[in-house]
């Protein structure tokens, strides 16, 4: 007898067929649940043992960084090695994680990466401070209270512009002045390649960047003079060994020790930057040099190229080239700018930014005006530019409306050799057969007149450099000295040291030199 008859239900064969499909079903779904849950739950429980490990082997490394630590004890030194396995299996994950954190952290300051990068790295399971290994590339962790010259300076040469970042963030949260303070003078030692760097100069705030602008400036101002000689390889082979003793000679820089009344050499100009027709300036403590002609003098060619010295680390580097090759032009410093005014047959001018390492064209020369910049200076927050063979005309440059005006004309039967901007006056220097003659130009009243004169027959031409209230005249001929005063300007009577060694043109600049060594990263 049959279970439905024993019910007292009718055979049905299709209905049992699908009750017993519909049990399977339901008992194959439960054990795919469960099979999965428990899948699941081992994975949790495998991160938890990564993450207790990672922490481990991370608190180990703090601990070998700290002197103090007691040694290991036998029983866990035992333990730790019976676990070097599973440490080598759990530490991949806590490395690649820190090595992509920190990665993404060098990649650029916060405007340059996206908040989604930023929960990336929070959501990364790395400690929140980052490696003491990879600051300075020195092994520390707990700094002394009082930091010893010595120690400083021993730390200060092992910071560089790869690492001065993290050693100056890492200083700041441990409230270390002494390190903050050499992090920040690697920064200023290589001013310039910091500002072209967005990863890093981004990073800092508004005190510290105009810190380590200033820092380069501090220290004692040096009388800088550049003798410039075009090398000439026209002359005859059998002077070439006469001509490499020369060249020393005649390219190299020299400062000027008032104190004792002599010259010494700083450093020599590498072949590369000696041309005819170059123009110079200075801007943030680095020399600017753009190069007139290249080539020797039968051959020789315009050039655009300009270069960088930078007297911290005494190190040549070339920038960005002009649009234009303009031999004789000026280069003039103005508000964190090089301006490149004029050249032979040329009336425009460009611009360039040390940010973007980049040359761009400003407003030109006016028309009908003179071709090449005789004289050019900045005063009172514009450009001024002198020059003319009929006339002396004077040409104002005001950067905020990118627009020329001519200033008074004044006659003058005299050469004008230099021009040079004191506060709000303008200081002209006009040699005749007499001398020289001295006229002041003030910027807001808008004013020539003579204010002082020196008789020196003879007089040949120089080049002037304003430090502080002191007009120095340079040439190979003479060293003098004006005294730059509002109320009654004059020539100082005491003669200088000639600059003897000297066979080129002088170009005079001023200078921060540095009193200590330095080391030697960028430009």
């Amino acid at each position: 007898m049959t279970i439905a008859e024993l019910l007292g239900m009718p055979f049905d064969m299709q209905l049992l067929g699908k009750l017993t499909l519909s049990v399977a079903t339901i008992l194959f779904v439960s054990l795919v649940f469960r099979f999965y849950n428990s899948r699941a739950q081992n994975r949790r429980r495998g991160r938890e043992r990564i993450q207790q490990r990672g922490v481990q082997a991370t608190r180990g490394t703090y601990s070998a960084c700290n002197t103090e630590q007691e040694p290991q004890s036998k029983a866990a030194k035992e333990e730790s090695d019976g676990e070097n396995h599973f440490q080598e299996s759990s530490e991949k994950p806590l490395q690649e994680s820190l090595k992509n954190a920190n990665s993404a952290l060098k990649r650029g300051p916060p405007e340059t990466m996206g908040l989604d990068s930023y929960s990336d790295i929070a959501n990364l399971e790395a400690p929140e401070e980052p490696q003491v290994e990879t600051v300075a590339r020195a092994k520390f962790l707990h700094f002394p209270e009082n930091m010893g010259n010595a120690e400083l300076e021993s730390l200060a040469g092992k910071l560089d512009l790869g690492n001065c970042l993290e050693a100056l963030t890492l200083a700041k949260k441990h409230g270390h002045t002494g390190l903050q303070q050499a992090a920040l003078r690697v920064m200023s030692d290589n001013y310039l390649q910091v500002l072209r760097d967005p990863g890093l100069f981004g990073w800092l705030k508004a005190g510290e960047r105009d810190q380590i602008q200033t820092q380069r400036m501090k220290g004692r101002k040096w009388l800088v003079v550049a003798d410039m000689d075009s090398p000439d390889w026209s002359r005859r082979p059998s002077q070439s060994m006469y001509l490499e003793s020369e060249s020393v000679k005649l390219s190299s820089i020299y400062y000027y020790d008032d104190y004792k009344d002599t010259w010494h050499l700083h450093t020599h100009i590498p072949q590369e930057v000696l041309s005819k027709g170059c123009a110079m300036c200075t801007m943030d403590n680095y020399l600017f040099i753009a190069v007139g002609f290249q080539g020797s003098d039968r051959e020789a060619t315009p050039s655009k190229k300009v270069y960088c010295y930078n007297p911290v680390t005494s190190i040549w580097s070339e920038i960005s080239p002009m649009n234009e090759a303009r031999p004789h032009c000026k280069l003039v410093a103005l508000q964190g700018y090089i301006y490149a005014i004029g050249g032979e047959c040329l009336s425009t001018v460009e611009r360039y930014d040390p940010r973007t390492n980049r040359w761009t064209f400003v407003a030109p020369l006016p028309n009908e005006t003179f071709a090449i910049a005789h004289k050019a200076t900045a005063c009172n927050g514009e450009l001024f530019v002198a020059g003319g063979t009929l006339r002396y005309t004077l040409l104002r440059y005001n950067p905020k409306t990118n627009t020329w005006r001519e200033n008074m004309t004044v006659g003058s039967k005299d050469k004008t050799t230099e021009m040079v901007a004191v506060r709000n006056f303008l200081y002209r220097f006009d040699v005749s057969p007499l001398g020289i003659s001295v006229y002041r130009f003030h910027a807001v009243a808008r004013l020539w007149y003579e204010c002082s004169s020196l008789r020196l027959p003879h007089c040949t031409a120089f080049q002037c450099v304003a430090m502080d209230n002191i007009i120095y005249c340079v040439s190979r001929q003479f060293t003098l000295r004006f005294l730059a005063d509002e109320v009654s300007p004059s020539f100082v009577a005491q003669d200088l040291k000639v600059l003897s060694p000297a066979k080129g043109i002088l170009f005079p600049f001023v200078l921060v030199l540095p009193d200590r060594t330095t080391q030697q990263t960028c430009v």
